[in-house]
């Protein structure tokens, strides 16, 4: 990032996570954390979009400890009330690290109820993993939430070929 772009008075804070969100979808993860030191440095206060941007991009840059750091950053350190998007970000930043006990901890405890996201973010990381024991937990807890959405009954399918369960395929199917 050139220093002519950091110029405080000339970006506001959509700027800023414009920024923050392009660098983190676009795998430079480590380039949007330097930026948001910067946006600090400058005084620029941050807001729920900031962490999400953030908060993703350290998901998929498989960053746990960062991302860990930054949820609770959110509140602590900006007074930012984390959101079910925050929420959703920190199990899959849990789940794609392998931290099951974590992440279902997390999807289970937070204070408002959980959503298909939350649920199916989990879902993938069992996929990923191969826990197929996890897998029946989530995908129960989604159909309930969302039965008539047939992504969550292919994805399970998935996780039951994927570990050769026949049976258990055709019975979702």
């Amino acid at each position: 990032v050139s220093p002519e772009w950091l110029q405080p008075d000339s970006k506001d804070l959509t700027s800023w996570n414009t920024m923050l969100a392009g660098f983190s979808i676009n795998g430079q993860i480590h380039e949007a954390l330097c930026l948001f030191d910067e946006m600090i440095r400058y005084g620029i206060e941050p807001n729920g979009i900031t962490f999400v941007a953030l908060l993703s991009g350290c998901s998929h840059s498989g960053l746990t400890s960062e991302g860990k750091r930054l949820f609770s950053n959110v509140m602590q350190d900006f007074g930012v009330q984390p959101s079910l998007e925050h929420y959703a970000c920190l199990v899959d930043i849990l789940g794609r690290s392998g931290k099951f006990d974590e992440a279902l901890s997390v999807a289970e405890n937070i204070p408002m109820r959980p959503s298909g996201s939350i649920w199916g973010s989990l879902l993938n990381s069992c996929r990923l993993y191969g826990n197929v024991a996890l897998a029946e937990v989530v995908a129960e807890r989604l159909f309930e939430i969302e039965p008539n959405n047939p992504g969550n009954y292919v994805m399970l399918s998935n996780i039951y070929a994927n570990a050769g369960m026949w049976e258990d395929v055709k019975r979702v199917r």
